[in-house]
């Protein structure tokens, strides 16, 4: 995981236990310390091979999170190098064939703490909105999003137990 904050979810295991993806910046000093371009790497157990799966990405990508097939793979992706402010954003990616896709384009907010649904049909995400942090649901195939939460909430992260969303705030 990348410092200052050494952030365990910056990497992951793939639910059938065959992949690891992780957050790195493959850099060295002055580089590093000034480069806001972190790529996703996926790691093959099996054989041994790692991949840039962000490559031409040149902003922050991290925290990716598997869907729980372990066919899909979700991250946060930042567009713009050295914009520490910019729109983060989801990106998602089928692990086969390579296809990627920017899922919040139209969406006017950021998307965090990304957890796919049992069925992996849907992701759901935290964004803050008029001062408040709420859960959101977005439907990969459609690009749909609806907020779930209402209210004065300040979430922080998610899980699913069974069909059971859950969330700290």
């Amino acid at each position: 995981p990348l410092s200052p904050y050494f952030d365990a979810s910056e990497i992951t295991w793939s639910p059938d236990g065959k992949m690891i993806a992780y957050t790195c910046k493959k850099m060295k000093g002055k580089e590093y310390a000034v480069s806001t371009n972190s790529d996703i790497y996926l790691y093959y157990l099996e054989s041994g091979a790692t991949e840039n799966l962000t490559k031409g990405m040149s902003g922050y990508d991290k925290y990716p999170v598997f869907s729980n097939n372990s066919g899909m793979i979700a991250w946060q992706s930042m567009e713009t190098p050295g914009y520490e402010a910019d729109k983060e954003r989801l990106c998602i990616m089928d692990v086969v064939s390579g296809e990627k896709q920017y899922l919040t384009k139209n969406f006017d907010q950021n998307a965090a703490n990304f957890i796919w649904s049992k069925d992996d049909k849907e992701i759901y995400f935290i964004s803050g909105i008029h001062g408040a942090y709420q859960v959101y649901c977005i439907n990969p195939e459609s690009g749909n999003i609806r907020q779930v939460t209402e209210g004065i909430h300040d979430y922080t992260s998610l899980s699913m137990e069974g069909d059971v969303l859950i969330g700290t705030k």
